[in-house]
Formats: C-alpha cells, structure tokens, sequence
C-alpha cells in the first residue's frame, strides 16, 4: 500500500524541507501538494522547487487543482473568476455563482495550462479531488447550479426539452455527465503531459446506503448554519447539497485515462459511525475501480482518503483502524488530508494536531511494514 498525506501548510523551502523529512519519517510514499492559482501567478518557480525537494526526498510528488476555477474545492480564492466573470455559473433563481461552469471553454483552457505547469514542474500524478457544481455549504438554500446559456442548450440537445426549474432526475443526471465530461478532457490532457491521473469523491447518497441518522445529522448541521445567518431552516438535505458532486462511481472509475479511483471517507464530517461509514464506502470504490479495470482491460487502483482533519479531541485513534481497515480490504493507496492534522489551517484545524499525526505514522508504518 502506498501512504500519504494533502500538503498546503507551507511554501518556504526550509519550512517545506523539514516538513517532507517529517512525511518520510511517517512513512509518506506520495505527497498531494495543493497547486493554486495564487501558485500559478506568483510562485511556479517556488513549487517547482518544492517538486524537485519531494522527489529528491524519495517522495512521489501529486498536485492538487485546489480551488482552482471554483470547481474543485480547496480554502483558496480564483483569480480566474475575477478575470472571467462571464464564465460564473447561473443559479436556478437566476444569480451568479462564484464557481466556474465546467462547460465553459476559457475554464477548460486554464485547466488544461494548469496541468502543463503541473508537467513542467514534474509532477508524476493529478489528484483530481471532488469536482462540483456550486453550493453554499456555509448557508445553504433551494437553489442550484448551472443553468447558464452553454448548460441549456447542452441538456436540450441531451434530453430533447426544455431544461425545468427543478432538479428533477434528468438535470442531476446532466449535471454528472457534465463532471464526467469535463474529467475525461482533464485526465487525457494530463495523460498525453506524461503524467498519471487519480479521481477521488466524497460519499455520495447516505440514506441509500443505509446512513439515514447521519443524514439527518449533517443536514442539522447546515441548518444551523442557516439560522447562525439569520436564515429559517429547511426540511431535510437541500438540492444542491443533496446532489453532491458524482453518484455514478462506476462511470467515474471507468474514465479512459484513470488510473486511480477512490473515495473521501470523512465520517467526522458526516457524523457517522467510523467503521460502518469507512467499510461502505471503500467498498463500493472497490467494486467500481474492478469493474472498470474489466471494462477497460486495464486496472484501476483503489485510493482511500481518512479524514485528518477536524478530528475531535479523544478520537485519533479511528484514524489507526481506517488505515488499517482500507488495506485489509485491498486499497491500493491511503491518504490523509492533511498534514499534522490540519494544524496550519484553523478553519479545519483537529482539536490536537499532532496525535493525529502520531495516529498516522503508526498507521502508516504499520501498512509498509
């Protein structure tokens, strides 16, 4: 099994050369370092640099399109939406989106020059993480995403009609061959760049799989949010959080130019029982990244992401068995998002950082050897 671990916390050489030594030391075989456009203005130099350090360290270096565009998710703000205002996605009430519709063609070319520096810094694999239409997960409401002029007449070639005001089945079915689309574009760029290409998702339909009290939960939580906002509360999970990102695992693994498949068990986030919630879900990765693997003749490896941050106090230790559980189960690679449990990011911060990361090295160590 290869390990490792999401890298934001730095971009000093010195600090970031210390902190690589650290992953080696924890058993880390593969970096994800988060590449932003912030990155791609001001610092290609500085991670090329980092790149150079973590394949001289023995590391294998990933990169991360964090934030980029507003499709992929990361604590980090797009230049390319301030520049391309033309290419934010249109509510359903009719208001922009700050995020970036992935059939907009000015996205798509940033995207694919964001893989050519990625290339050109050698970077040996893209960490295509959780790809997304917008949602305000802070204040959450009825509305959803895109129906701009590209999104309308895409779904009415699609579907011979109108697109309707609600996400009705047909739109959300759009809306994951839209993802779909726009990864088999991203994963053949970065193919013919010589690099290899992993796609990772959050869990996906709680109630179908039997998580109907973490539904619940998680969906309190939101609501929460809301009123901390002065907002009424909803009934139940909103649409566009309901739809969340890609439900077709199996079409998702079966991406011509993937090579790694994988899921975020984040049972923190979800508040769901550590073992049955991290069991499920690498479960269902597993059977999609075979059968794509038969489909395509060519096998899909299996990558597992437990969750790093915002860990309670007191229950580090979930991490040891989620590692341990996904290489009994037969993953190929664990990560963990991200580095000493958060520690350089307080919005997600684990209440005690370094036991998270105690919890990792053992776990990792204990998978290598």
């Amino acid at each position: 099994m290869e390990t490792g671990v999401s890298y934001f916390g730095g971009r000093d050489p010195l600090h970031v050369r210390s902190d690589l030594a650290d992953m080696a030391a924890h058993r880390c075989t593969y970096v994800v370092h988060c590449l932003t456009e912030t990155d791609l203005a001001f610092n290609l130099a500085g991670m090329a640099e980092i790149v150079r350090t973590t394949r001289d360290l023995g590391i294998e270096p990933w990169a991360d399109p964090w934030g980029v565009c507003g499709i992929f998710p990361g604590e980090s703000f797009s230049r390319f939406l301030l520049d391309h205002p033309e290419s934010w996605q249109v509510r359903s009430d009719g208001r922009l989106a700050p995020a970036a519709c992935p059939r907009d063609p000015s996205a798509r070319e940033f995207l694919r020059a964001w893989i050519v520096r990625a290339a050109e810094m050698g970077v040996q694999v893209l960490s295509w993480s959780e790809p997304r239409f917008w949602a305000d997960w802070e204040a959450p409401d009825e509305q959803w995403t895109c129906v701009c002029p590209l999104c309308q007449d895409a779904y009415r070639d699609r579907f011979r009609g109108r697109m309707p005001a609600e996400l009705t089945e047909e739109v959300r079915q759009f809306r994951e061959e839209t993802l779909l689309g726009l990864l088999t574009d991203l994963c053949r760029a970065g193919r013919r760049a010589g690099m290899r290409n992993a796609l990772w998702l959050l869990p996906s339909e709680l109630s179908a799989h039997g998580f109907v009290e973490a539904e619940r939960r998680f969906a309190a939580v939101l609501n929460r949010r809301r009123i901390g906002r002065g907002l009424p509360p909803l009934e139940g999970l909103p649409p566009a959080i309901r739809a969340h990102g890609i439900s077709n695992w199996e079409a998702a693994a079966a991406l011509p130019d993937l090579d790694i498949f994988g899921c975020a068990a984040y049972w923190f986030t979800f508040d769901a029982d550590p073992e049955s919630f991290t069991e499920t879900y690498i479960a269902k990765a597993l059977r999609a990244a075979r059968r794509a693997g038969d489909l395509r003749r060519r096998p899909r490896r299996t990558q597992v992401w437990v969750q790093g941050h915002d860990v309670p106090a007191g229950r580090e230790r979930e991490l040891f068995g989620a590692v341990r559980l996904a290489g009994r189960m037969g993953a190929t690679h664990v990560a963990a998002r991200g580095y000493r449990g958060n520690a350089a990011l307080s919005h997600t911060r684990s209440a005690r950082p370094e036991a998270v990361w105690q919890a990792l090295g053992e776990a990792f160590r204990a998978v290598r050897n």
